[in-house]
């Protein structure tokens, strides 16, 4: 979809947004809401289900409504003919592209589509740089970054998105972090459909680069209804507060139900705490469980590189999984336990079924440090001896 996006540009109509006004086929209109003016008068020419393609020229500010508002809606806010919702792309054209804030989700109308392509993002006077507010059918940001913040409460964004709401697919793909330090997480997902989290730079966030949970009590958040893949980001001495051993794993998926998560070709170094986790989250956080009691149904991991030997964590965990698969080319580093399958963590704090079935796949896959498990009937930790291995390949 962001090629088919990209290429209808050398055909499509010029719809470019300046902080001035927009230009639509060479003529300039003077506005002081650009952007919903200019998604209005494009969109009427439209057939329905059409995207509105708008190009960003130099750093527009001023609020974006898409599908929900601050305020009065009337004034920012993107209001579409069409039943199915707004559609809508916006693409940078210039080097400076910017806008926002950006309000996102199903409020007043429906959002089919909202992509954000080659520019930046200017986030609100709030913990979250983009906040989304209601349902996202489809949501795409492409070669983007994010304004840092300044003041209230503090010079750092508690995540740079927290996506809770639901979607049907969501892309994030291309973040250039540009020495952005984040408070919590970077991307902060709550509940969806298929999710990709594709070549980012993941390294500003001092608690976790991207982590997948439900909602914390009382509030409530979808269940996982699609696919998740985590491909081909980096991290570099990822923490950034190495100081204090507080913090997550850089990948931290705690809920996934039936659907497949695959986690692959990721880089991480030098990490504070630790760099992969698959687990489920205590109660208090409503975990989503499957018919026989998992968090995860099926996780694939394979040709990823972690380095924490300077934390005092293990580097990767899995628990709550029937199904845990590993491939080859897994390099990874630790002082602590380098791998464990299942937890004391987990064990102790959590209702987690241990992992059901793991498999590795082919002698390729088999590691060169220890594994260790948290032995529930025990209550210890041991290492999984090496002709107990061999059983565990396929």
């Amino acid at each position: 979809m962001i090629g088919s996006i990209l290429l209808s540009l050398a055909v499509a109509p010029q719809n470019i947004v300046t902080n001035e006004g927009y230009i639509i086929d060479g003529v300039e209109t003077l506005s002081e809401n650009p952007i919903a003016d200019c998604y209005a008068e494009v969109d009427e020419g439209l057939p329905a289900g059409t995207p509105v393609i708008i190009q960003v020229q130099g750093v527009v500010d001023g609020y974006v409504g898409i599908g929900c508002a601050w305020g009065s809606p009337e004034e920012f806010s993107l209001r579409d003919k069409d039943p199915e919702g707004i559609n809508v792309s916006f693409v940078g054209i210039s080097s400076d592209a910017r806008i926002g804030p950006v309000f996102l989700g199903e409020d007043f109308d429906k959002v089919e589509r909202a992509e954000f392509n080659s520019l930046g993002l200017k986030g609100p006077n709030d913990s979250f740089a983009v906040r989304q507010l209601g349902y996202v059918k489809n949501l795409v940001f492409n070669d983007f970054w994010i304004e840092k913040k300044v003041g209230h409460p503090q010079n750092k964004y508690e995540s740079l998105m927290h996506l809770g709401e639901g979607w049907r697919s969501l892309y994030i793909g291309g973040y250039e972090a540009r020495g952005h330090e984040v408070q919590h997480h970077c991307f902060y997902l709550k509940g969806g459909g298929q999710t990709r989290i594709v070549n980012n730079e993941l390294w500003g966030g001092n608690r976790t680069g991207v982590q997948i949970r439900p909602h914390q009590e009382p509030w409530s958040s979808p269940a996982p209804t699609g696919n998740i893949y985590i491909q081909n980001n980096y991290a570099e001495n990822f923490g950034w507060n190495h100081e204090n051993p507080d913090g997550g794993g850089w990948i931290s998926v705690w809920t996934s139900l039936n659907h497949r998560v695959i986690i692959t070709g990721n880089t991480c170094t030098n990490a504070r705490y630790s760099c992969l986790v698959v687990a489920q989250p205590v109660a208090s956080q409503n975990p989503y469980l499957t018919a026989d009691g998992y968090s995860h149904g099926f996780v694939g991991v394979m040709n990823n590189t972690f380095d924490n030997t300077g934390s005092q964590r293990a580097c990767v965990s899995f628990t709550a999984t029937r199904v845990l698969v590993l491939g080859p080319s897994n390099n990874w580093t630790s002082n602590q336990h380098v791998m464990e399958i299942d937890t004391w963590w987990s064990a102790t704090y959590t209702d987690a079924l241990p992992v059901r079935d793991w498999w590795l796949l082919g002698n390729r896959s088999i590691p060169s440090f220890p594994i260790h498990t948290w032995d529930y009937e025990m209550g210890a930790y041991r290492e999984i001896l090496s002709d107990e291995l061999i059983t565990h390949v396929r």
